[in-house]
């Protein structure tokens, strides 16, 4: 994906045939937007049906945003700019947070032109899906985008007003760049895509600097985090369904049964687990206050050092185990596949656990 730009000096409608024709060519469905300054009229019926796999658009400026914001979005844009251009969006996944985002840098650059924005994300993977979003919907910016990460350096400059980067870089090496910024009195807009990521540990010192504006996007804000403060705006799943944005699904909940001795043997590795994270709470009460990876990288910290913090890996790591190793597992990856193939025009997700994940993976793909 990508946006490949052509300046012709004497526009005529025969040149566009021309781009047509060169389009046809790829192995891929493409969108042509023609932009003309004068009155030159093109044939978009006749040079549609010619090349029905190229749609074709004609236009007598560049767009800002080449498809159409869902309602939700543009209330949210509106609230937004209430709330002084600062604060997080929270919506379920696939409701078009991104999009939001675009419309966003458009309503910044259009009250701050020299305002430079920094996108940061928690994957390279993401950062590679956001620089594809913004070709595809707002092609106005792609020239001006850059992607920043390991040793793809592509930093602010006369060129480049928006950066791409992922929260490890963006932490480790943009810090000074933005300091900078700051200093110069330039406007700077950070877009924090997942940005619960950035509430603990190292990544907060991200959302510790000043900026002029601030967009945060999640949808699984947690409501006693204090960035749950910032939330200006919600869209929930149901709301998304209501709407038709996201298809309705159905939820199956399919249980893996257990001996009596495996549940007596899990049940004492439960009760061992509880024990020795109290202990270690008790001698490092920062932990009470942490959740999820930052809980983990804060045992992992003390893992050295503290017995504790041994014991509580060693039982965790033993219950991952024993719940591999459970006898009616695989039965029941067997009945799940029988349910799978019931529903052939459904489109599926298995939740599994994420670190056995593939090992069991391996062996539903041979069933």
């Amino acid at each position: 994906d990508g946006l490949l730009e052509l300046d012709l000096p004497d526009f005529a409608p025969a040149r566009t045939a021309i781009v047509c024709d060169l389009c046809s060519l790829f192995p891929f469905k493409t969108t042509l937007w023609c932009v003309k300054d004068d009155s030159s009229t093109i044939d978009v019926g006749n040079l549609q049906a010619q090349y029905p796999e190229i749609e074709l658009v004609v236009a007598d400026r560049e767009p800002q945003i080449t498809i159409e914001p869902y309602e939700w979005q543009s209330e949210a844009l509106e609230q937004w700019r209430q709330v002084g251009c600062y604060g997080v969006a929270e919506a379920t996944s696939g409701a078009g947070k991104t999009l939001l985002a675009l419309m966003s840098i458009y309503r910044v650059l259009d009250m701050e032109p020299l305002c430079k924005v920094l996108i940061t994300v928690p994957t390279i993977q993401l950062a590679h899906q956001w620089k594809t979003a913004i070709s595809r919907n707002a092609p106005g910016l792609y020239p001006r985008t850059g992607l920043y990460y390991g040793e793809t350096k592509q930093k602010f400059d006369d060129s480049i007003d928006i950066v791409i980067s992922v929260n490890n870089s963006t932490f480790s090496t943009l810090m000074p760049e933005l300091k900078r910024l700051e200093k110069n009195t330039i406007p700077v807009f950070l877009i924090a895509d997942e940005c619960h990521n950035l509430e603990q540990g190292l990544f907060s010192g991200i959302l510790a600097l000043k900026y002029d504006f601030f967009l945060g996007l999640s949808a699984t804000i947690d409501d006693q985090s204090w960035l749950s403060k910032e939330v200006f705006y919600s869209y929930t799943l149901y709301r998304g369904m209501e709407d038709k944005i996201l298809q309705e699904f159905k939820l199956y909940f399919h249980p893996i049964f257990f001996s009596i001795d495996e549940l007596v043997e899990l049940e004492q590795l439960e009760n061992q687990k509880r024990t020795s994270l109290n202990s270690l709470i008790a001698r490092h009460p920062v932990l009470n206050g942490l959740f999820g990876e930052a809980f983990y990288k804060k045992v992992n910290s003390l893992y050295r050092t503290e017995l504790y913090a041994q014991e509580y890996r060693r039982i965790s790591n033993e219950l991952i185990t024993r719940k591999l190793c459970t006898g009616e597992q695989f039965v029941t990856l067997k009945e799940l596949a029988q349910k799978i193939s019931e529903q052939k025009k459904d489109k599926m997700l298995v939740f599994h656990d994420r670190i056995i994940g593939e090992s069991v993976a391996k062996r539903f793909n041979r069933i």
